[in-house]
C-alpha cells in the first residue's frame, strides 16, 4: 500500500478528492431532499454517473496502457456535476424563490442547500483541475 501510495502523482490525490466531495456533495442533496418537494432523482444517478466516471479514470491510469495519459476523462465527471448543480437549483426555483423562506422548520434544509452548491462546485473544481494533473509520477 504504501509503496502504491508513494507511485501516485497530484493528479490522483486531485481525483481521488473530487470522489470524495462527489460524495458528499450527494449527501448533503439527501438532507436538502427530506422534504419531498422536487427532489429528482436524477440527481442522484448523474453524481453516481461522474464518481463512476472519475473512478474509472483512476483505474485506467494505473494501468500500463493509461500510466502515461493525462485523465481529461475528467471532464465529463465535471460536466456531469455541473448539470446535477443544475438540475436540482431547476427543481428547487419555487422553494429558492422565497414559499419556504419564512418557516423556521425549513432551516436546515437552507444550510443544506448551500452546502450542497459549495460541494458540487467544489467536486466540478477539482474533476478539472484533476484533468490537467498527472495521476502516475514519471518512472513509476
Amino acid at each position: 500500500m504504501n509503496h502504491f501510495l508513494k507511485k501516485q502523482a497530484a493528479g490522483f490525490y486531485i481525483s481521488a478528492a473530487s470522489v470524495i466531495l462527489g460524495g458528499i456533495a450527494m449527501i448533503s442533496y439527501a438532507m436538502m431532499a427530506q422534504d419531498g418537494e422536487n427532489t429528482p432523482v436524477s440527481v442522484y444517478l448523474m453524481t453516481l454517473a461522474a464518481i463512476a466516471v472519475q473512478l474509472a479514470v483512476m483505474a485506467f491510469n494505473q494501468s500500463k496502457a493509461g500510466k502515461f495519459y493525462y485523465n481529461t476523462a475528467s471532464f465529463l465527471a465535471a460536466l456531469l456535476s455541473a448539470f446535477c448543480l443544475v438540475r436540482f437549483i431547476t427543481g428547487r426555483m419555487e422553494w429558492l424563490g422565497g414559499l419556504a423562506a419564512h418557516n423556521a422548520n425549513f432551516a436546515p434544509l437552507h444550510a443544506s442547500f448551500f452546502t450542497a452548491v459549495v460541494f458540487y462546485v467544489l467536486t466540478m473544481a477539482a474533476c478539472i483541475a484533476a484533468s490537467f494533473c498527472k495521476q502516475v509520477k514519471e518512472g513509476s
